[in-house]
């Protein structure tokens, strides 16, 4: 079976957020909480907040580019399937970044995309072929890069990205892609297709509660202050890891809802 790049684009999205979450597991051990009345409606307020402002813009960049998106990137790709190792050791920070982001912007394009065009209760998102994941101009952007046809063409073997050319030319491709879905979405909102609404109602009921829990230790904490309160809420399309600290909500990351489909 071909490889499904939204599945390649989303697993290094779930790896992110995975190391995301074990720095936290790894730095001491966190108090779980729940959130007042007051608190769950500040919650609520932020999500609609972000809700509204990325049903406009349609840009993740912002959210994937905090001090802790950052500080972790290196990571992801330590395990050689995407980039090279040698690659890896070699690439500048601005462009394993700009690589990443543009990356994860395509994937959740994608992603509301597929939400318009599949009923996700009859299938995971993994089994949509690649030309069902995107608008037909966008899918025909995207099979002139080398390297996304060969992964495409390919199983689970698939060679990794070996060069700084190859590198910014796929983040180029990813790039210009985005820029047409966003395109796209402005004449045609994924919210008013019926299939999507569709989607989003039925997922609503399989999300996770707020889970809240609250740093106790320096380590914990991550050099914000003690009693920090660590805020993680699944929406349909995305998670919001917020924080809350001296009574202020701020987003700290994004992620990709895992084990939905």
């Amino acid at each position: 079976m071909p490889i499904n790049s939204f599945s390649r684009m989303r697993s290094i999205t779930l790896l992110v957020t995975f190391v995301f979450l074990a720095t936290l597991s790894l730095a001491g051990q966190a108090s779980r909480e729940k959130l007042s009345s007051v608190e769950n409606q500040d919650v609520n307020a932020f999500v609609e907040s972000f809700k509204a402002d990325i049903s406009k813009t349609r840009d993740l960049t912002r959210y994937l580019t905090t001090p802790i998106a950052k500080r972790i990137l290196n990571t992801v790709f330590q395990d050689g399937e995407t980039l090279a190792p040698e690659l890896l050791a070699r690439t500048a920070p601005e462009d394993l970044q700009r690589f990443y982001v543009a990356m994860t912007n395509l994937s959740y394009l994608s992603q509301l995309y597929v939400y318009t065009r599949v009923e996700l209760k009859n299938g995971g998102l993994r089994e949509v072929p690649p030309e069902r994941q995107y608008p037909r101009p966008v899918y025909q952007s995207l099979v002139r890069n080398d390297t996304l046809t060969a992964w495409w063409r390919h199983d689970s073997s698939q060679e990794p990205i070996k060069t700084t050319d190859q590198l910014r030319e796929l983040t180029k491709s990813y790039e210009r892609a985005a820029g047409m879905m966003r395109r796209d979405f402005a004449k045609h909102r994924p919210e008013s297709s019926t299939m999507y609404r569709k989607n989003v109602s039925w997922l609503k009921t399989r999300l996770q509660p707020i889970k809240v829990t609250q740093c106790d230790s320096s380590a914990s904490c991550e050099g914000l202050p003690m009693q920090t309160q660590f805020i993680d809420v699944e929406l349909p399309v995305l998670t919001l890891y917020l924080v809350r600290s001296n009574g202020k909500l701020q987003l700290r990351m994004v992620g990709i809802p895992e084990g939905l489909w």
